[in-house]
């Protein structure tokens, strides 16, 4: 019985994100999917941006094509939080973003033309990413603006096996402490990739501290390996923005450590909110290791590996802001 019912509302749900595009929604969703027998790439006008995508990825590339009028919600929900935060605007007006987990370059792109930074530090590990990446901030004018490293950032410098995801090229994860088939995923095939700690990076000046306003991160359950390779970003005034993604930390072996992490190094969490109600709200950062009870989210649902939140994380926060 309870199968079924997941069948069901899964579908229920599919129904109403194809039904949100509307008629050119539906035709660009039916070219997207004939595209992958005959290119690996299509390119994508997004609100007078390019972008290369790939035909294989049903996630981030299809959804930039299908919804090529809409802005992506996460990075203007976080600019939103982030321009109500004293200290954080004083910090955006420095030049610098360095993008953990930079994907295709959408968001690097947009950081660059639509939310004021000067300069980005685009850093992705997986091959094929790392060429669209390339040819996006090429295709957008910015080449000349954006570093581009390819490799992942870790607590230590070496190698890793990075678990590649076959339909979804944001959902490729370094292969952690954590069982790699927990029975509701397969084993997925790996590629080797470089690793490097942040510190390293500010040591052999490819991140020029100083000049950072923002760090963007999303590495899908690394998180804790990053800020553990990142002494000189957890003592400075930096405000980070990441995401929070239990079921992916908890593969990665790294919940706790990443609860540890944020409640030792900052006062503060911003939540931007989960799923569609997107509320912002204000708390300690030693209140984090609860959010999962707060939210309800249990790891006997059918739908636990779908939760996740983005944080803000402060050291400090403009009087009034709304705790929750």
């Amino acid at each position: 019985m309870m199968s079924t019912t997941v069948t069901i509302l899964r579908q229920l749900r599919r129904i109403h994100h194809v039904l949100q595009g509307g008629p050119e929604g539906l035709a660009r969703r039916g070219f997207f999917a004939a595209a992958r027998r005959f290119t690996p790439v299509m390119t994508v006008d997004r609100d007078g941006l390019r972008f290369y995508v790939s035909t294989s990825d049903r996630v981030l590339s299809r959804r930039l094509f299908i919804y090529h009028r809409k802005p992506e919600r996460d990075i203007e929900h976080a600019f939103v939080a982030l321009r109500q935060v004293c200290q954080l605007t004083r910090s955006l007006e420095r030049t610098l973003v360095i993008e953990i987990g930079a994907n295709i370059g959408s968001h690097t792109v947009e950081l660059l033309k639509r939310y004021g930074a000067e300069n980005v530090v685009a850093i992705e590990p997986d091959p094929g990413n790392f060429e669209l990446l390339q040819h996006n901030v090429l295709a957008n004018g910015v080449y000349d603006r954006v570093a581009m490293l390819q490799l992942a950032l870790s607590d230590r410098n070496g190698t890793a096996e990075l678990e590649l995801a076959s339909d979804n090229c944001g959902d490729h994860r370094i292969r952690g402490s954590g069982r790699a088939d927990d029975g509701a995923e397969p084993l997925r095939p790996t590629v080797e990739v470089q690793t490097a700690r942040f510190d390293s990076l500010v040591d052999a000046g490819d991140i020029d501290l100083g000049s950072v306003g923002l760090v963007w991160m999303d590495v899908q359950g690394h998180e804790a390996h990053v800020l553990r390779g990142a002494r000189s970003l957890l003592e400075s005034p930096i405000p980070v923005v990441m995401e929070y993604w239990p079921y992916g930390l908890r593969r990665a072996g790294a919940l706790e450590a990443l609860h540890e992490l944020i409640a030792t190094h900052y006062r503060y969490v911003i939540d931007l909110g989960e799923g569609s109600s997107r509320r912002r709200r204000i708390m300690p950062a030693s209140r984090l290791a609860g959010i999962e009870v707060e939210y309800g989210w249990s790891e006997s649902s059918p739908y636990y590996r779908e939760k996740a939140t983005d944080l803000i994380l402060a050291h400090d926060v403009v009087d009034g802001y709304p705790e929750g």
